[in-house]
This record gives structure tokens, sequence and C-alpha cells, in this order.
């Protein structure tokens, strides 16, 4: 059964003042001060004797051969079974944003205080999941009774990636909490886990040290440790944020309004004020403003920063505005239309400072919602309505549209997200085999694929604008997205930057097993181009030319900062998937415009198996 879908942005207005789901679900679009943070300073005196430090590793997919290691700075890897590694971070409540890999078979886990497991786990490919794999948070244990009292959680999805690949997890943990008699009050809790930009926990508490914790005992602080005795793994790019109690504050709200319909921010010199009075929030704007449309808007206000730091603001509106700190442009935001979200870094000394927020409304929803986190200070609203917890506290009031691929093979054509960029022209494949994919429609480009569920659909038909994306239901790889073809005299030759005004994107078929055939051309040169599982759990890809009287062309396969081969026809894309080869395949690795690009000669047909 084949079931093709389009998104049609007419009339489903309904909630459309809200951004998508994946906002409370993303670590990516908030609480994300971290990613402005360098990389924990590491030094080969620190590490324990099974410990060391490389500029480069590798491994095999499906080889228990270990790593192949180079030496130099930047990563840490447990080469051998031996000591854990403390980190030396003593922490409570913590946000941790870590890169990691494991070889074949492998096993660690990441103990927050020296005594809370997230599991490092090789589960590439477990068709089911528990609390012993990647993801899980591992079984509350009792050395004196010698016994499991509380069971782990396991991941909520398998979004493991294969061993050798780069993975990462961004974990919110709080710790417990005590009172001055030192009886706990609170457990231990890790309010998020996300592996690979996936949710795979949520709110999960702890009420005991999980097995084979490395420190007795409870507390409000301990250190960070990796286990380093079940295997190697390997980490880089670790970042940490601590969370403390000192909160930004908001005093003395003042607004003018305008009365003028427009699509674009003004210039609110040019402009006579309608009204002006004070405001206790920036919500319900238009009881503020007193009509549901065309009016503008500014507030002014006060802020007492906390302490020194950067602090991060985020806005989040519809339909456009500027966020102003002490008369400095920090963030501009303009929907498209729709509810956008942008992000300004500044650094601020503790003390008071002014805040300014413009605003224009158009047409439907208004709305303005703006984030603060700094120093020892997690993400908050500030005089707005937190959207996040507005929906846990409400629940979700909307039914989810989720699309599955049982019965045959699902086509559903709509917006997504790729590499921060929406694209719209994107047609995402469902398969029966659980191996999903999303293909740009003009460029001919393969953009992203993932495992288990397909796509949640929601937002396609209850939002509008920048939110209205089909969303993958677990984690995705995503490729590159440059120009697929082109016509070289060797292999030397310079690789187009813009789509050559020869190639022509010419649809798609549907073949007997329901999955679409993609079909363009390049000057006469007939191109099918077709994705589909492969029988070993990865995707295929063959793409086939009909000679016409031009030459045979080339396909750009990769681009990437770093395209090594493993073995021959192995080869590892940035360490974030592979590309595997048919023996006897013509293929080059070169340098293109400062990145490594992996070219494939195609005489009639060029086929590459993607493994993530």
């Amino acid at each position: 059964m084949i079931r093709i879908y389009a998104c049609l942005s007419i009339g489903l207005f309904f909630l459309s003042c809200l951004p998508d789901e994946s906002i409370s679900d993303n670590p990516k679009t908030e609480d994300k001060i971290i990613e402005s943070l360098p990389p924990i300073p590491l030094k080969v005196g620190q590490l324990p004797s099974n410990w060391q430090q490389a500029s480069a590793i590798s491994a095999h997919p499906t080889s228990d051969t270990g790593f192949s290691i180079q030496d130099g700075e930047g990563i840490i890897l447990c080469a051998s079974n031996g000591d854990h590694y403390n980190t030396g971070i003593e922490h409570g409540d913590i946000e941790l944003d870590i890169e990691f890999m494991v070889p074949k078979g492998s096993n660690s886990g990441i103990y927050f205080q020296g005594r809370y497991e997230v599991q490092i786990f090789d589960s590439w490919g477990n068709t089911s999941v528990t609390e012993q794999d990647c993801g899980a948070i591992y079984d509350a244990y009792d050395e004196e009774k010698n016994m499991v009292t509380h069971k782990g959680s396991p991941p909520m999805s398998n979004a493991s990636r294969a061993p050798g690949l780069w993975q990462n997890y961004n974990i919110l943990f709080r710790a417990p909490r005590f009172d001055s008699d030192g009886n706990k009050t609170a457990n231990a809790k890790f309010e998020h886990v996300y592996l690979n930009g996936h949710l795979v926990q949520k709110d999960v508490e702890v009420p005991l040290p999980t097995r084979a914790h490395m420190l007795a005992g409870e507390k409000s602080f301990g250190p960070l440790m990796i286990q380093g005795d079940h295997g190697q793994v390997a980490f880089r790019e670790i970042k940490y944020k601590k969370m403390g109690s000192d909160t930004v504050t908001i005093s003395n709200i003042r607004y003018k309004m305008f009365d003028r319909k427009m699509d674009y921010i003004p210039d609110f010199d040019t402009m006579t004020v309608t009204k002006s009075g004070i405001a206790k929030n920036f919500d319900k704007l238009e009881d503020l403003a007193g009509q549901q449309d065309g009016f503008a808007l500014i507030f002014d206000a006060d802020i007492d920063i906390p302490k020194d730091g950067e602090y991060l603001f985020t806005t989040m509106i519809d339909d456009g505005g500027d966020l102003y700190i002490d008369d400095k442009l920090l963030v501009h935001n303009l929907g498209e239309p729709g509810m956008g979200i942008e992000r300004g870094l500044m650094n601020l000394t503790k003390g008071q400072h002014a805040l300014k927020l413009t605003y224009f409304e158009e047409v439907w929803s208004a709305r303005a919602i703006v984030y603060v986190e700094g120093p020892e200070m997690p993400s908050r609203a500030l005089a707005s309505t937190d959207i996040v917890k507005e929906r846990q506290s409400r629940g979700n009031t909307r039914n989810s549209l989720l699309v599955d691929a049982i019965d045959g093979v699902e086509i559903v054509r709509g917006y997504i997200n790729h590499k921060d960029k929406k694209e719209t022209h994107a047609l995402s494949v469902g398969d029966p085999s659980n191996i999903h994919y999303s293909y740009d429609l003009v460029d001919g480009t393969l953009l992203r694929a993932w495992r288990g569920d397909f796509a949640d659909v929601t937002n396609m038909w209850q939002n509008r604008g920048q939110s209205q994306l089909l969303m993958a239901r677990n984690a995705t790889v995503e490729f590159d997205d440059g120009v697929p073809f082109a016509e070289l005299s060797s292999e030397s030759g310079k690789w187009p930057t813009d789509r050559p005004t020869a190639y022509k994107n010419k649809g798609y078929r549907i073949d007997a097993s329901g999955r679409p055939i993609f079909l363009s051309s390049y000057e006469d040169i007939e191109i099918e181009d077709t994705v589909k599982p492969s029988t070993g759990g990865n995707l295929q890809r063959n793409v086939k030319i009909g000679k016409g009287t031009g030459e045979s062309i080339w396909m750009s396969a990769s681009k990437a900062k770093s395209i090594k081969e493993i073995e021959e026809g192995l080869i590892s894309v940035n360490a974030d998937y592979y590309i595997k080869l048919p023996k006897g395949s013509s293929y080059t690795i070169r340098q293109n415009g400062g990145q490594d690009q992996l070219l494939l000669s195609i005489e009639n047909e060029a086929n590459y198996e993607i493994i993530w």
C-alpha cells in the first residue's frame, strides 16, 4: 500500500502562535548557552594510566579490533581496562554536552556525582533496548542488601550510531536535595537525556546510586566520573554548565503602541504613538493593543543581572521584533511569517541594565516570548509565558498526527529542517523495514536518514510558517546538500558551487515495491536515482545514467571536513557516517574548497551503501 501526503497551509491556524513541539524536545532550541563554552581543558597528567590523549581515532563498524589511534591532543580515550576517570568537575545540578565514540562491543558510562550512571554502550542495530543499552539510566542498587532496589530506565528508543562514529549526549541532571538536618527531601533526577539529538529520557528520578557506583552514599555535590574498566571509549568537545539559584529579574515594564499594519520591523521614529502605559509582562499583546491585527509595540524595562558573565537571550516572536540591551541590538527576529526563534549572547556586568523589545503584528497570532540564561542559571522565561512549562502543566491538548510505515511505503511531501535550514521541497519516504530518508526534489540530493518510527506530521497541519515541519521520530544523520552531479574533464576538475543549468529535475516515478525513483537529467544524459533499504539494514543508493551524446558524469557522494578511508571501499565521513562502495568502484577522495570530497565516476551506474 502506498500513501502520498502533501501539506496544505490553508485555514489551519489554531495553535499557530506556538512553536513546534520540538522546542521542548530539542536541546538546540533551549538552554544552550553551553554551545558558547569551550571544551574542558585536559592535561595528560590528569589522566589515569589506562587513559590517553589523541588527535584522531577511528574504528571499524563491524570488526572488534578496537581503536586506531593517532597521537596528539583534542581527544581523550580509555585505551584499556583499568581505572575510572575523575574529570575533577564537582557539581550539583549540571547540564553536560559531550561527544563520545565506542568501538564494536564496548561499554562505558558517565557517572554524575560519581553515583548515577547514564550508559554508554555499543547498542547499534539492537531492535529492542533495555536499561543496559546506550541512553539508559542504570538500575539503582543497594550494596548492603546486594540487590536491585529500583529498576533502571531503558531509552525510549534506540538512537545509537554505529561503532567508530561520533555520538552526542546532552544531559540535564538535578542533584538530590537535603534539609538542614541532612535528610533527603528529593531524589536525584535526570530532567532530560538526548542521544544524538533525540530525547531518550525525560524526568527520570533515581532514588539511590546506580549499580557499580564509584562513590557511596548520596550528597548534594560530587565529581563527574567516567567508567574505564569495561572497554575502550573516547570523548571530545566536553562542555558543561553548573546550575545555581541566581536569576535575572525584570521590573518597570513600560509600553508604547502604534496603530499600523506592516509586514516588517518598522522605523518607530517615523510613527505616531497611539497609546502608552505600564505592562505586567509581554503576554496578551492583543489585549494590550486593544485590537487583533495591524499594530506595533515598544517595551522598555529594567533588568537586574545577578553576576558578571555571558547571558543568552532567546526571542520567540510572531510576527517579528528586535531585542536591545543597553541600546545595543542583540537579537533580530523576523518571522516567515509565524513564530521565529533567534538568539543573542552578551557579556553583562552585575547590576541594572536597560532592556527594549520592539514588536509588530501583521495578522493572526500575536506573541512575544523572551528567555534568558546565564552563568549557573538555567533558561527561564522573562516576563513571558514559558511555553514549555505551560504545555507540561496543561498536557498535550492536541492530538498527535503520526505516520507509520507498517503496511507499505509511506511518502510525505512537506517542509523539514536540514542543517539549520528549512527545506521546502523535501520528500520523506518511510519504509516498512524502518529505514527512512528525506530527499530534496529540487537539487536531487539525499538530505537525511533515520531508523525506527517514521514521522510526526502534527505541525504540518496545526501550525504555519517556520514551525510547519515534518519531524523524524528518531535520531537523524544528515548528509551534504551540495551540487550532486557535474561533468568534469578529469577527477581534479573544479566542482560547481551552484546547480548547473544543464541539470534538470524531472520528478519521480513509483516502482513495483511502492518506492520512488527520482528522475533528472544532465544535458542529454538521463539520470535515475533509487534510494532504498539495503540487505544489511542500512541505506542503499543506486544512480543509473542513460547515455545521450554527452560523456560520463561525476557524482559528489559526500563533502565534509574529513573523509577518511578505513579500508578499501569503506569510507568514514567526518566519523558521522560511513559510505561503503562495491569492489571495483571508480572513486576519488580529494580536496575541494577547503573540504574533503568523495567523487564517484558514473559510466553506467554507481552504487553505495550508507552506514550510520
